[in-house]
């Protein structure tokens, strides 16, 4: 279908300048340099979701923050007041107090209270279980960054009038969570003054730790304050906390990856610790960050043989399979381990800690000191040494240094140090991939300290538009190979093969792209500065300040357009892929034959099922070797399955009752299939991104699941309750399509309600998305190539044609190639689908594409398509949608 005529790509059109602060913005704000990378925040742009343990603030309203007075104003749940986190308590109780209508100058009867407890759901009211007063001059923003409540309980702010609570203070002595109250004023008091907090009657405190502290570490310090420093009559719980070190078994972080989310000690004082990357769908019990760390990348259980004592219990580690584990430079394989005291334990490439049980022993073994003296002393990034051989581990004053790297050049050779940098690394070969970004990051440095004021700006464009140019000549030759392919007989005879090679290249340079546009956002202003102080900004000088800031801009603008651009491509050729299997997955078996062999353990994905897959484990290897960004990756995999579900849904809605899957037992083979595809999201770590984006899909086979017997007996109403995510319009048309699947009479229990009836028989709602589609790689772009997501619309022409009027993107404010949809008839045929809207840009007729395609050879395409045409339709945003429907006047 995809394999008609084929028009080699034209590069986009030239973006303006200054567009850095608008372009990439959602995602290059974050640190995207490989050496600092985060997985925290994968699938993060996947619609990031607000944290459940925190019920006051909102990750998607910065800035709001709740205050709950349910005691203060009976009937009202709570009000919004603006906090930041300089904004004290005092001033967030006088703001709440307006809010709730009451005079700012009661501010003295009232309190903040930072309160625990269970959020109601399922019509369960909020339990509180524990609260804390906050002080006049505490900061409440800053205090919920520094202490999180325990998993299961959540947090929100309070407003509470001071009397009860002095009362509830006089009937009732803290003596659990005091001392952990004054450790975070004194951690809230050090962070707001810039220096160590001292300890309670004394002026000796521990030198501020560079890791992020955890409560096992705040029990460490505790233990090294020095026994004349005088306790504070509210820290009792403190002996409680120091003993934690000497009683349990613990592991010390010798080497980490992430200094703002690494912890110190990690206490391991429970039954079983899951380790590995936290993610929305995987809460490990000790959160690593580094990007080879698995959701779930290992276990360490306590086990108990018979007959001996708590004491005599042992520590098992037991990898997950496929995990990178080793235990004293040893590989574990998939076998389980027993940790003793002084074990190294090497998680990933970056990871290295220490076990201590003080229940085996005090003093380190001296088989793990002579461990330790042996562990690798190069970087693990570029390899290079970070002390001499044989220099004495003792005489080293201070932690080791990895050399710093340097690349020198003369002006005259710019250009061949250039172009021998660009075809350096081969994509498929065993380089690291992001060898030229690395390279041409020394470039930069090199001509902005060394050689004549303002030339590093010159350079970075000379550097961006060769890596456009690059990219571009990669995609004519893959849209040129692309062209001269048969249409596939069937999804059997289609192969992802000839794809991947091509785009490598593509994906290649986007990746560099990445890494070198945050180094030049980076460093760009402190060479901007260190430039405008050595120069007197008068008369040529200030020419050439603003010459190499306009280079600059245009570099940053252009890499940005790079971006963008070869996102698309991905995007574009993988969902040509699943276009040619999809629309056989709803029609599968679920399962092949029962295999009888003992070796044959579980059961096969079907195979129209497992062309599916292959395809986005294909894209999942094409993205990962080449280091592209994880949350760039995840954005490339939730277009994928936005595309998948909504392609599927829209096949459930225009075929009906022509595909078995309506009638009840291939029905709920359909369901079961649709399972497995989410097991397997779930297995790639994508298992958020593949419940929202299938949720409608998975609804309505849902539907066709439930038995015919069960179904005739709900009412409308209680469809609508069972199937929240199909709008009365979708679930109306099901609910007639099944009817006549299964030759069944008029139901009057299935006829829509009377607040429903207006939307049931909208035919335009009926194909609709239930997910918004995933984001671009910039939250604000004007590229005619970033697309939202991608749908088929098969129109047959009326008496008056199809009815919908076309635009050369050029023509418009948006001044850029590419054939729109300006205007649409009422009652045509391009109207009365109820997909199509203004704004929206046509891909491929029949199968051939309109990308890079003339307008008049686009148009004639379509008017000598046939009775029946055949499109490929891309989603524009709003913003490319109001400047379409403008026409831009001759000059």
């Amino acid at each position: 279908m995809f394999y008609g005529t084929h028009f080699i790509m034209s590069p986009p059109a030239k973006s303006k300048l200054k567009r850095q602060g608008q372009l990439l913005s959602s995602v290059l704000s974050r640190t995207l340099s490989y050496k600092y990378r985060d997985l925290d925040t994968t699938c993060s742009s996947l619609g990031t979701s607000d944290d459940p343990a925190e019920l006051s603030t909102q990750l998607s309203a910065p800035g709001v923050l709740k205050v709950f007075g349910d005691s203060v104003c009976t009937g009202t749940h709570y009000k919004s007041v603006l906090a930041t986190g300089t904004s004290s308590a005092r001033e967030l109780v006088k703001e709440a107090l307006e809010r709730y209508a009451l005079s700012p100058e009661r501010a003295g009867q009232y309190v903040l209270c930072d309160v625990v407890g269970q959020a109601g759901d399922s019509g369960r009211q909020w339990q509180a279980e524990g609260f804390r007063v906050f002080g006049d001059n505490e900061k409440p923003l800053l205090i919920q960054e520094l202490w999180k409540p325990r998993e299961g309980l959540s947090r929100r702010f309070e407003l509470r009038k001071r009397s009860e609570m002095e009362e509830l203070a006089a009937r009732d002595v803290d003596t659990v969570t005091a001392g952990i109250n004054a450790q975070a004023r004194r951690l809230q008091r050090s962070r707001a003054k810039g220096t160590p907090a001292p300890a309670a009657g004394g002026a000796w405190s521990p030198p501020p730790p560079r890791l992020r502290r955890t409560v096992s570490e705040t029990s460490l310090g505790s233990a090294i304050a020095p026994p004349s420093a005088a306790r504070g009559p509210e820290e009792p719980g403190q002996d409680a906390m120091r003993c934690s070190l000497y009683e349990s078994p613990h592991l010390l972080l010798l080497q980490g990856y992430s200094q703002q989310h690494d912890s110190l000690v990690y206490v391991l004082n429970r039954e079983r610790h899951t380790v590995g990357q936290r993610t929305p769908s995987s809460k490990p019990s000790i959160s690593l960050s580094a990007p080879d760390i698995l959701p779930l990348h290992c276990t360490i259980r306590r086990r108990r043989p018979l007959g001996r004592a708590q004491a005599g219990a042992q520590l098992v580690l037991e990898p997950i399979p496929g995990a990178s584990v080793s235990v004293n430079f040893s590989e574990v394989g998939g076998r389980a381990v027993v940790l003793r005291h002084g074990d190294l334990l090497s998680l990933g490439l970056y990871y290295l800690l220490l076990l201590k049980d003080p229940a085996q022993a005090q003093p380190l073994p001296a088989q793990a000191l002579a461990r330790l003296r042996a562990v690798p002393e190069s970087c693990r990034m570029c390899g290079a040494p970070l002390r001499a051989r044989g220099a004495s581990v003792s005489a080293r004053p201070g932690p080791p240094r990895a050399r710093p790297l340097h690349l020198e050049f003369e002006p005259d050779m710019e250009d061949a140090l250039l172009q021998r940098i660009m075809t350096l690394v081969e994509p498929g070969g065993n380089d690291h991939k992001l060898t030229p970004a690395f390279l041409l990051c020394l470039c930069i440095q090199h001509s902005a300290t060394r050689l004549e004021p303002g030339s590093f700006g010159q350079l970075l464009l000379k550097m961006a538009k060769m890596i456009r140019e690059t990219v571009w000549e990669k995609t004519k030759e893959l849209a040129e190979k692309q062209a001269h392919l048969q249409e596939p007989l069937s999804p059997a005879s289609f192969t992802m093969a000839g794809l991947v090679p091509d785009l490598q290249h593509i994906i290649f340079w986007m990746s560099n792209s990445v890494e070198l546009l945050y180094f030049i956002q980076q460093k760009c202003p402190l060479y901007m500065q260190s430039l405008e102080e050595d120069l007197d900004i008068t008369g040529s000088k200030e020419s050439l300040f603003s010459c190499t800031l306009t280079a600059s801009e245009e570099a940053m603008a252009v890499l940005e357009e790079v971006i963008l651009y070869a996102f698309q491509q991905c995007v574009y050729y993988v969902s040509k892929s699943l276009y040619v299997c999809l629309p056989a997955l709803l029609e599968c078996p679920p399962f092949q034959l029962e295999c009888r062999e003992s070796w044959c353990s579980a059961p096969q994905l079907p195979e129209e099922l497992h062309r599916v897959v292959s395809i986005y484990q294909a894209t999942l290897d094409l993205l990962r070797p080449l280091q592209v960004h994880p949350e760039i990756a995840a954005q490339v995999l939730a277009y994928l399955f936005f595309f998948s579900g909504t392609l599927l849904f829209n096949q459930l809605l225009d075929k009906g009752p022509s595909l078995s899957c309506f009638h009840w037992p291939r029905g709920v083979q359909a369901c079961a299939r649709l399972q497995q595809l989410l097991e397997w999201t779930r297995n790639a770590g994508f298992g958020e991104a593949g419940e929202r984006f299938f949720r409608k899909l998975s609804c309505t086979l849902s539907l066709l699941a439930t038995p015919s017997a069960q179904l005739v007996q709900m009412s409308w109403a209680n469809l609508r309750v069972a199937f929240p995510a199909l709008s009365p319009a979708q679930l109306h048309r099901l609910l007639t399509q099944y009817q006549l699947a299964s030759a069944m009479g008029p139901m009057s229990a299935w006829e829509p309600g009377a607040q429903d009836s207006p939307a049931a028989f909208k035919s335009g709602d009926c194909a609709a998305p239930a997910a918004e589609p995933p984001p671009a790689p910039s939250s604000h772009s004007s590229s005619t190539d970033d697309f939202c997501y991608m749908f088929v619309v098969e129109l047959e022409r009326g008496p008056s044609g199809l009815g919908m009027g076309l635009i050369d993107g050029m023509h418009t404010p948006l001044g850029a190639p590419g054939l729109y949809i300006q205007t649409l008839l009422p009652g045509s045929p391009a109207a009365s689908d109820g997909r199509l809207s203004l704004g929206d840009r046509i891909l491929e007729v029949n199968g051939s594409s309109l990308v890079g395609v003339s307008y008049l050879r686009a148009v004639d395409l379509i008017r000598h398509g046939g009775k029946k045409v055949r499109f490929l339709v891309a989603k524009s945003d709003v913003e490319t949608a109001k400047k379409i429907r403008f026409r831009t006047p001759p000059p």
